[in-house]
């Protein structure tokens, strides 16, 4: 479903994520004029007799063993006819380039260069087919980065099965062995009379690619057809959206969870265990060494979930002194004695400077990558692998760890050292290459307190997804790291990159410390049932496990955008998860909360941190460890229609508090929703609605579908919430299409009248509304403000009026009054003549609306908006006998 918002905040289009990959071309060849590469040779361009090495068509072949013309009925069909090798459809009129050699001697090839500067994953598409007898047909496509051994990405061998080739006038003839494709190594389509597309994938960075499209020599008979190269280059995290295409669209109906559990032993996934965590979480970072059964546990029953199940770190060597370690100690840091001392704690160190020792035909960085690749499952939906400790391998480059022979490796800083340029940042790229297209690449790798920019170009340059566990420094840095990580985060989260945030569950350092008995208070009041179901001693876990939890969550919300997973447990141990594993998937209400689409990026103000979503505010102070998360109050009407509860649990009234209009229902289905019922019916015609409601601020969310119209410019009108346009010459087909959903989010409407009223009026046919759903924010400057008069208690009630004026607390909030002194708001200075000018006593952060009218029946005309200096100059009514001014505040 599409949002819009029509002011205040800025709001993202929230959009499906497609499975495909949007590539950029970077050249091109077409054999019909469209070129596009730095350069093209041909070594041998002929189209004579049986030397067709060309680009050709049907009308300037030469040789007609390449284009079949067919013989009349009774014709001899043979190699000598020039008949029977032809191939291509009837329909095939452009050019291609042909490849026939009836017994040359020597190999043939079209070589072309592109220029591929910034670019790292790239694919050739190419168009073949071929015709006749194949025997050794030593067709091969090879590539080479800035003057690099060539690398063969695609082939033509032949197989001993005959296949049936189709001529023109619709015979089929019988050819003997018939043509075998690789692609990347891996079998594809064999190739046939008619042209098909292959994309085999082409990986590195540099700036000069050569592709040699080959035919070798000594063999005559088959002939092929080249059409149509293109190539094409991605960013690595296009591939992104493929690898969530399994998955529901990201929703922001409510927090979105992430865990991760292992059991003892690695053993299987108890039953119970599999429902708790799948039915929680989306993002499941699993143990890496169970079987597949056990990981089947997960991904047969929920199918629709990310899976960790393959792990690999970047320093330490898990397996120990095992047969890697005793074969090849040279890949190992050592102390500065040299061999046989080794730098360990717990585990062998990698030393990733080693690129020439070889262990079983493979380097070092070749053997992690492939160890890596041993532990995946192709097949598994969602698969995602994990690389750990960047920053241990950052620090293997300061100086202080030494090679096998004893040189001493790294000089310099962590984050400026020749190991970290020249060894660890080339391994990381070809971890990337290797897996990006196939697997969600995910890493630990954002530090906020890591120089210069807290590994940002590490999650930029190598990732899908940060794995983010170092939001918090726990010292008497706490405030300033915490400022960095939320917007470190925001950063990367706003890059596009998935998040996966898991946040501790130790106290915030400056927050005030809260007593044991305090938490039990909070826990049980929070969860009383599952509460009282726990133990004494688990009672205390959960308690202290939730005393803290509205902050972290505080933090998550700051920077969650799309794919962002919110991880919050005391252990990854399902052995010691407790009751119903609260302690990795806790059963705090707040998961449960609607939480609704995010109204605009985070704010700050030194250390205080705001953001707004429809249905929650959140604010934030990392100076003292406090925070706030105000769920509002959700309330929905379903125009047209009966009460309904939607696939986030919002209860919409059956249709009221309209004034006017008529109903209308469909029972087409409606596109873009899980929410049909609400599409399918309709207020429309003449009408409004007035809904009483507490005075603040609403963000109110207007629902449309066009079941009516089946095409453009058919219906236009506009809505004002509160006397403000929000849509104006709103053609709901035009933006959506007929019977589609369609949301508009339109935040921080002020009610001071009790009413929210919401107004139609025509351009083109009748105004309509499908539904609506409004929510009160939170209005953390009249709660300072009161505060500010000194009023508290029963006095200091939004709708309390201790001064006995006309307005109460909150109007004289919004007009700027003092609520403890009877006063009025209203004109300080009026003065007509050429032009009238009309002054009063402005407050900062308050904008005014002028309005006039001739006579009070015929009501009032808005002349003035945004006003902030309390100033008006009205030179429009000059000539008026009479008139009236009404002058309107409202919070800027």
């Amino acid at each position: 479903m599409r949002y819009i918002q029509v002011s205040g905040f800025i709001l993202g289009v929230w959009l499906l994520l497609s499975a495909g990959l949007q590539a950029a071309l970077i050249g091109r060849d077409d054999f019909d004029g469209t070129e596009t590469f730095l350069s093209k040779v041909n070594s041998n361009p002929t189209n004579r007799g049986a030397l067709v090495w060309d680009s050709v068509s049907r009308a300037t072949v030469a040789e007609q063993a390449v284009i079949d013309t067919s013989v009349s009925a009774g014709g001899l069909i043979g190699l000598n006819t020039g008949d029977v090798d032809g191939f291509l459809e009837s329909t095939k009129t452009d050019h291609f380039f042909a490849m026939y050699r009836g017994g040359v001697s020597a190999a043939r090839t079209l070589t072309y260069t592109f220029d591929i500067s910034g670019s790292t994953y790239l694919s050739l598409s190419m168009d073949w087919a071929c015709s006749g007898y194949i025997h050794e047909p030593l067709i091969s496509v090879t590539y080479s980065i800035d003057g690099a051994d060539p690398t063969t990405i695609f082939s033509v061998g032949s197989s001993a099965e005959d296949w049936t080739e189709t001529m023109e006038d619709g015979r089929e003839v019988l050819n003997g062995r018939s043509a075998t494709v690789t692609a990347n190594g891996e079998v594809a389509n064999p190739l046939t009379d008619r042209f098909q597309t292959y994309t085999p994938k082409i990986t590195g960075s540099g700036s000069v690619l050569t592709v040699t499209i080959t035919m070798g020599s000594g063999v005559g008979g088959p002939a092929y057809g080249l059409d149509n190269i293109a190539l094409y280059a991605y960013d690595f995290m296009d591939y992104l959206p493929q690898h969530v295409a399994h998955l529901e669209p990201y929703r922001w109906d409510k927090v979105q969870r992430g865990c991760f559990i292992r059991y003892i032993g690695d053993g299987a996934y108890p039953e119970e265990a599999v429902q708790i965590i799948a039915e929680s979480c989306t993002y499941i970072h699993g143990q890496n060494k169970v079987t597949q059964s056990s990981r089947e546990q997960f991904t047969i029953p929920y199918p629709k979930r990310i899976y960790r199940f393959a792990y690999k770190n970047l320093t330490k060597h898990y397996d120990g002194q095992d047969s890697i370690f005793l074969n090849v100690p040279q890949w190992f840091m050592h102390e500065a004695g040299g061999s046989p001392n080794i730098v360990t704690d717990d585990y062998p160190t990698l030393n990733l400077t080693n690129t020439n020792t070889l262990y079983a035909g493979m380097n070092l960085h070749e053997w992690w990558v492939a160890d890596m690749r041993d532990t995946i499952n192709p097949n598994l939906p969602g698969n995602t692998i994990f690389i750990d400790s960047l920053n241990g391998a950052m620090r293997a480059g300061q100086s202080g760890n030494y090679d096998y022979w004893g040189n001493a490796i790294g000089d310099g800083t962590y984050y400026d050292n020749d190991y970290t340029e020249n060894y660890l940042k080339p391994l990381l790229a070809k971890i990337r290459d290797e897996f990006a297209d196939e697997m969600i690449v995910t890493g630990n790798y954002l530090n906020p307190w890591f120089l210069p920019d807290g590994n940002y170009e590490y999650v930029r340059d190598y990732l899908h997804c940060c794995y983010i566990e170092n939001s918090e420094r726990f010292d008497d840095s706490y405030t300033d790291i915490l400022n960095i990580g939320i917007d470190q985060v925001q950063r990367v989260s706003e890059d596009g990159k998935m998040i996966f945030f898991n946040l501790g569950t130790g106290k915030p350092t400056p927050a005030p410390t809260l007593t044991i008995e305090a938490m039990r208070t909070k826990a049980s009041n929070a969860m009383p049932e599952f509460y009282a179901s726990l133990d004494i001693t688990e009672q205390d876990e959960l308690a202290e496990l939730y005393a803290y939890f509205e902050f972290k969550l505080a933090i998550f919300l700051l920077s969650a955008n799309d794919y962002s997973y919110f991880c919050y447990q005391e252990t990854p141990i399902g052995d010691y998860g407790g009751t119903d594993l609260f302690k990795i998937v806790p059963p705090f209400p707040e998961f449960q909360y609607p939480l609704g689409a995010p109204l605009g990026a985070a704010g700050q103000n030194g250390n205080e941190w705001t953001r707004q979503f429809e249905h929650a505010s959140v604010w934030l102070n990392s100076g003292t460890g406090e925070a706030k998360v105000e769920w509002h109050k959700i309330s929905a009407i379903n125009c047209g229609g009966d009460a309904y509860t939607d696939a986030n649990g919002v209860e919409y009234a059956l249709d009221r508090s309209f004034i006017g209009g008529s109903a209308y229902t469909t029972t087409d289905a409606i596109a873009d929703t899980l929410d049909d019922p609400l599409y399918q019916t309709e207020r429309y015609g003449d009408f409004a609605y007035q809904v009483p409601v507490a005075n603040g601020n609403y963000n109110v969310v207007l629902q449309f579908a066009e079941i009516y119209y089946t095409q453009p410019g058919k219906r236009q009108f506009n809505i004002l919430i509160e006397g403000t346009p929000v849509l104006v010459d709103l053609d709901i087909y035009a933006e959506a299409g007929h019977d589609v959903a369609y949301d508009v989010v339109v935040p921080n409407v002020m009610v001071s009248d009790g009413t929210l009223s919401i107004e139609t009026a025509a351009s083109v046919e009748n105004p309509k509304l499908s539904a609506f759903r409004f929510a009160e924010t939170a209005d953390e400057g009249f709660a300072s403000w009161i505060v500010g008069y000194g009023l508290s208690g029963t006095i200091a009630t939004e709708t309390a009026n201790p001064d006995s004026d006309h307005l109460n607390n909150f109007e004289e909030y919004i007009a700027g009054t003092n609520p403890k002194v009877f006063d009025t708001f209203g004109v300080s200075h009026f003065t007509a003549g050429g032009s009238t000018t009309i002054e009063w006593n402005a407050v900062h952060g308050r904008v005014y609306k002028v309005y006039w009218s001739s006579n009070l029946l015929d009501g009032f005309t808005l002349i003035g908006s945004n006003i902030t200096d309390g100033v008006f100059i009205d030179t429009e009514h000059t000539e008026e006998p009479s008139g009236f001014y009404k002058v309107t505040v409202e919070l800027e």
